[in-house]
């Protein structure tokens, strides 16, 4: 709908333009006058014919696309995400936390049950500690990033830094990322606890479990 709208504004844009010419060049004085308000005016349809299809361009509704950060259900059977990141979660109680996907599984401890948090956007899924997040949202700045689990078709989309491949299944390759600046929430000079300890989490198991599901 808004792709529609955006070319009919275009075209009535094009067709401003090219009639203030021709009323500039016959229309005398008058037409001068004419020709400057249709050429404003058909500039103007223009920059809003390229805003609407920008917006289209970004997410596909006629908007900008949002991330929504939300507490991660951890329980066994617990499902979430979307298309190629949509999950199931089995959880025992006792062993590592798996996390799901059609091609890849992420394994979590077990002592992140309620704490975490996650969003989804293109490019994967970010996992949160929830309290750090949270105090940082209250500050109005982003923070308690613990990793992200990204897959590309394309080598040269992987990041270079802090990143450990998975695995790839058929023309997808997986990958993990892990933050290169302090995340965890900071009070009075002290660094959250609750964060590192999850983020001894990352290394300790995300890093070391995570995998291609099998064929």
């Amino acid at each position: 709908m808004m792709t529609d709208v955006s070319i009919v504004l275009m075209i009535i844009a094009a067709a401003l333009i090219v009639s203030s010419i021709f009323v500039g060049i016959y229309g005398g004085k008058k037409g001068v006058l004419i020709a400057s308000a249709m050429l404003m005016l058909g500039t103007i349809t223009f920059t809003a014919g390229c805003s609407a299809r920008m917006d289209v361009n970004q997410n596909g509704q006629g908007q900008t696309a949002k991330t929504t950060v939300h507490a991660m259900d951890l329980s066994n059977g617990a499902t979430g995400g979307e298309g190629v990141w949509a999950y199931t979660v089995k959880n025992d109680g006792k062993n590592e936390i798996q996390v799901k996907f059609k091609e890849a599984s992420v394994y979590l401890p077990q002592n992140w049950n309620g704490k975490i948090s996650v969003a989804q956007n293109d490019s994967g899924l970010s996992f949160y500690a929830t309290a750090d997040y949270e105090a940082y949202q209250q500050e109005g700045t982003e923070g308690g990033l613990l990793f992200r689990i990204g897959m590309t078709t394309k080598a040269k989309d992987i990041p270079i830094d802090n990143v450990r491949l998975i695995g790839s299944f058929d023309d997808n390759t997986y990958y993990i990322t892990t933050p290169s600046d302090v995340q965890a929430y900071v009070k009075n000079g002290q660094p959250s606890t609750e964060y590192e300890q999850l983020y001894k989490g990352v290394n300790d198991t995300v890093l070391t479990m995570s995998s291609v599901n099998p064929k």
